[in-house]
Parts: structure tokens; C-alpha cells; sequence
């Protein structure tokens, strides 16, 4: 029989997205987690800019259609998302499986799977 109905959790993977799924106000919704907190000070020193700033307030133009505001955004949201999955559950966050992303995405994959430190996957975007 199968996993669930064994009663046994599913694997659970992950994706992350590339250029595209960016919008001004990303990140409102998990800035106060304290994880990604860090992850956004360790942003503004390898970056050299207030990430967050712009993607809660824009401009517009920059976020959508600059590379280098436009790719680091994209890395840590995706790292921010799977903090939020982390904090509401747990379980799932801990034991994914798998990890795969597009162009951004394989960078923040990579990162989440461990094989980057934060920073050093920021540096490469």
C-alpha cells in the first residue's frame, strides 16, 4: 500500500520559481519571521542595498525589470517562503526530499538542500 495509506507522511519537495514571480510587496507576509530577518541584514551587507525596501515599496520598474534587484528578490523570497513552511509546519520543512527551481530557482533550490550558505548562493545570483 501506499505511503498514505499506511498513515505514513508523503515526501514532500520543493520548488522555487525564477524571474517573473516577482511583485512590489513581496515578502510583507513572512519579513517578521526571525529567520528571514537574518536572511535580509546578511542581504543588505552582501548586497550593499535594503532588498526589502525595495520589494515592499518598489519602484515597480526596478523589482520587474532590473536583474540585479530582480534575481536577489526572487532567491530570498524563495528561501523566505520555506521559512514560512518551516514555522506552520514543521515536519514538512524539515524533510523535503527533493528541491528543484528554474534558472533563480536552481540557486535557491541548492541553497534550501544546503549546498550554498546564504550568502554565498546570494553572491552567485
Amino acid at each position: 500500500p501506499a505511503a498514505a495509506e499506511r498513515g505514513e507522511p508523503l515526501p514532500v519537495g520543493l520548488m522555487f520559481p525564477d524571474l517573473g514571480s516577482q511583485y512590489v510587496k513581496m515578502l510583507d507576509g513572512v519579513k517578521d519571521l526571525p529567520k528571514v530577518q537574518e536572511m535580509l541584514q546578511e542581504a543588505r551587507q552582501v548586497l550593499g542595498f535594503d532588498i526589502l525596501q525595495v520589494c515592499l515599496e518598489g519602484p515597480e520598474d526596478s523589482l520587474l525589470q532590473d536583474a540585479s534587484i530582480a534575481q536577489p528578490a526572487v532567491f530570498i523570497a524563495g528561501l523566505a517562503a520555506l521559512e514560512k513552511l518551516r514555522a506552520e509546519k514543521p515536519e514538512a520543512g524539515r524533510r523535503f526530499q527533493a528541491a528543484a527551481g528554474l534558472s533563480v530557482g536552481e540557486l535557491t533550490a541548492l541553497t534550501a538542500a544546503g549546498v550554498f550558505s546564504f550568502a554565498d548562493g546570494l553572491r552567485l545570483v
